[in-house]
């Protein structure tokens, strides 16, 4: 039988059903539309919802205050203790691991992965180098690991316990001295981080992409004596010793080489640097133990330097009741999804990232195993005699920067492209049918539809995923709605890093929406306030402003910057996000309008918002990152985009273009190619019925990867958005000149 036949019923199934769906859903949709829109000119009006809780504005240009239902009478500063089945009350992050070592001692805490062999091959790539073709040659790295290897809670609270005794041992004196971790996410990121909070040693943290000057800047700012890396990092060590003018202990993991130990050598000579492995740490530790010194509450847990993307980084305070806020939060929201049996979630995001820093925490404390892996590593495309870390895992949990999740759906739909009709006519139907199922909740079985047609796509992901979750930016609808059909349900959260990575998240319960980040968390609090210079008011009908949060998760500020700490938080401990948003009035959630900084006003008067736009056009199956700009001397906005190459090479040869025939280059320089992505663009913009000053004009065709490693994004895969404009400078003033 062939794929046609077996799949044909199934089609016609689908396709019938759909039809059927689609009439209710619209005759439903236009009604519920009508019900649940606010009159624009009308007064302001406040409805109840049983699942958030209103308290009235109290000052002027100021919307009322949302809560989460949960914290109705006060904001939770503490997770649950289940002291009967030997649960510890955290007060501190010295209780997490004094609570896993007494509730799941037993439990796998943390996983990892060795590495056992890097295989390189050659491949030879053409460039265009002064208007001429080069054909050079590059080495491509593939891994090669092993299976998960796991260390149970017992076993991770009494290393993290003998690495503190460790670190005390060479010197590094408790509810006085700090420690940067300056590394990739790992098991021994995790480990070293709870042995500082063992022996009150406040940790700082950067990106292990963060350079050396950043590092610098963090490490003199802090006043840092010690530093936690991989041995890849030595180097980087090394470049900044003799201007780090506090350091003076470098912890490293794995091994370093006969070159690196003679420049350690030499460090430790000229600047009394030394250098230490994390084994022979927790070999001191084990000989020395000592008792575990309990900070306080309000003590500094962390100074978290921020990614840099508008500058030199600034570091965040970070509290130990901050965090264990946080964790309430994270408990009050969305614990209820999660199980206390198998759940996994694959840790790959930076440690050094407040929302990954969290969830690790809060699963940690939960339960939940955490199995490390790389973003090098996650997928099957770089491996070689193994599968990547979210096939070998399995996870039950996944969290991502929209990027991620984008980049996921459009190489399911390159595939689906290969496959053939019958299969991708049964596909979309199924697709759309499951969507039109999740957004008006419609009760309709499709379990067979879904193992058959979804279930090699689930396989990708390692065939467990229940919940996936998105944050760091605005996560596109398409997105959202096809991740959540094919995959499992994607909740868009949101947060700062001064508010510790999750301040809201929409869960299940409120149904299903897109562009919608839900109710508060039940650790905080949110208001909205005018934006007069934008026409934005908090008092209107809808109420939208700029966010503003409040909560014992919050920070109180920025390390050694009053002046930026007075600008960005209020006396009464109000954090103003730069975000600007809307409460939607039927059930008091948030939708995020863009970054205060990045609306512009063209030269017509028009205001656009460019993060907004931005998570619109990500829905282009050409684009796999995508930055709008425009300015006040110009009337019309540019889209820059680094291309998707299959799908631009079939774009391509649709266009007439004889693909075999030009190099990548050329194919991104080619006006054929780039007149059929704006128009693909404008299709976007008609679905989402964007204002023409919304709409780009041309669009400039990057040959190159965006990456943490070229500054075209930050470590946390956010925009570099400078970055990229001045990279692109002359195709824009080229633009704007024709």
């Amino acid at each position: 039988m062939s794929a046609a036949d077996l799949v044909t019923p199934i089609v016609a199934g689908v396709v019938s059903t759909t039809v059927v769906a689609a009439t209710v859903y619209a005759t439903r949709a236009k009604a519920a539309a009508a019900a649940a829109e606010p009159a624009e000119d009308g007064p302001q009006v406040i409805y109840e919802h049983p699942l958030s809780h209103v308290i009235p504005a109290t000052q002027p240009g100021e919307s009322y205050t949302v809560r989460h239902w949960r914290a109705r009478e006060e904001m939770q500063a503490e997770p649950p203790c289940d002291e009967e089945n030997g649960g510890i009350r955290l007060r501190t992050l010295t209780d997490v691991m004094l609570h896993v070592r007494s509730h799941h001692p037993h439990k796998l805490a943390l996983g990892r992965r060795r590495l056992r062999h890097i295989h390189e091959e050659e491949k030879v790539v053409t460039k265009i180098v002064a208007g001429k073709e080069v054909s050079q040659t590059k080495t491509w790295l593939y891994y090669e690991m092993g299976p998960y290897e796991w260390m149970s809670a017992d076993e991770a609270a009494s290393t993290s316990a003998k690495i503190g005794a460790g670190l005390v041992e060479l010197g590094i004196k408790p509810k006085r001295d700090r420690l940067c971790l300056f590394a990739a996410t790992s098991r021994d990121w995790m480990l070293v981080a709870h042995a500082c909070f063992s022996q009150a040693i406040t940790i700082t943290t950067a990106y292990d992409t963060l350079g050396a000057s950043g590092l610098l800047h963090s490490l003199n700012e802090a006043e840092v004596p010690a530093v936690f890396c991989n041995n890849t990092h030595i180097p980087t060590i090394l470049k900044i010793a003799p201007q780090a003018k506090y350091l003076r202990l470098v912890i490293y993991d794995g091994e370093i080489t006969a070159a690196q130990a003679e420049q350690v050598i030499a460090a430790h000579t000229d600047h009394q640097l030394r250098f230490v492995s994390l084994d022979s740490v927790i070999a001191e530790g084990t000989l020395h133990p000592i008792p575990r010194t309990h900070p306080d509450p309000e003590d500094l847990a962390c100074i978290m330097y921020t990614s840099g993307s508008t500058g030199a980084p600034k570091g965040v305070e970070i509290t130990h009741k901050n965090v264990i806020a946080a964790m309430a939060g994270i408990h009050g929201s969305f614990g209820h999804l999660l199980n206390d049996t198998d759940e996994m979630y694959l840790a790959y995001l930076p440690c050094a990232h407040v929302l990954e820093f969290a969830i690790e925490t809060y699963a940690l404390w939960r339960g939940i195993s955490l199995g490390y892996g790389s973003p090098k590593t996650l997928t099957d495309a770089s491996m070689r005699n193994c599968v990547g870390d979210i096939k070998e895992l399995k996870p039950t949990i996944l969290a991502g920067v929209p990027a991620v999740w984008d980049s996921i759906k459009k190489g399911v739909e390159n595939k689906l492209r290969a496959m053939p009709r019958p299969i991708q006519a049964a596909f979309n139907a199924a697709v759309k049918l499951k969507q039109m199922s999740l957004i008006r909740g419609m009760n309709v079985n499709l379990e067979l539809m879904d193992s058959v047609l979804f279930g090699a796509i689930k396989a990708e992901t390692g065939g467990r995923l229940r919940t996936g979750v998105a944050g760091g930016a605005p996560l596109s609808a398409d997105t959202q709605l096809f991740i959540s059909a094919v995959i499992c349900p994607l909740l868009q959260g949101y947060g700062l890093t001064e508010s510790l990575g999750m301040s809201a998240v929409r869960v299940p319960e409120y149904g299903f929406a897109t562009r919608n980040i839900g109710v508060p968390m039940p650790d905080c609090e949110f208001k909205l306030v005018d934006v007069p210079e934008a026409g934005y008011v908090a008092t209107g009908n809808p109420p939208k402003g700029e966010l503003w949060i409040r909560g014992p998760a919050v920070s109180s500020g920025y390390f050694k910057q009053p002046e930026l700490t007075a600008e960005t938080f209020t006396e009464d401990g109000w954090l103003k996000t730069g975000d600007i948003a809307m409460i939607n009035p039927h059930d008091h959630t948030l939708t995020i309008i863009d970054r205060r900084k990045n609306l512009v006003k063209l030269s017509n008067g028009e205001y656009i918002a460019l993060e907004r736009l931005e998570s619109i056009y990500a829905a282009s199956h050409y684009l796999a990152k995508l930055c709008i700009y425009g300015d006040s001397e110009h009337s019309f906005a540019i889209a820059i985009g680094v291309p998707h190459p299959p799908a631009i090479k079939a774009l391509a040869a649709s266009q007439g273009i004889n693909v075999a025939g030009m190099s990548w280059e050329q194919l991104c320089q080619s006006d054929v190619v780039k007149a059929a992505v704006v128009k693909d663009l404008a299709a976007i913009a008609k679905a989402n019925a964007l204002a023409p000053a919304e709409i780009p004009r041309a669009v400039i065709l990057g040959d190159e990867e965006w990456t943490p490693q070229n500054q075209m994004l930050t470590a946390a895969m956010k925009l570099q958005r400078r970055n990229v404009v001045a990279k692109f400078k002359a195709e824009i003033d080229a633009i704007y000149a024709a």
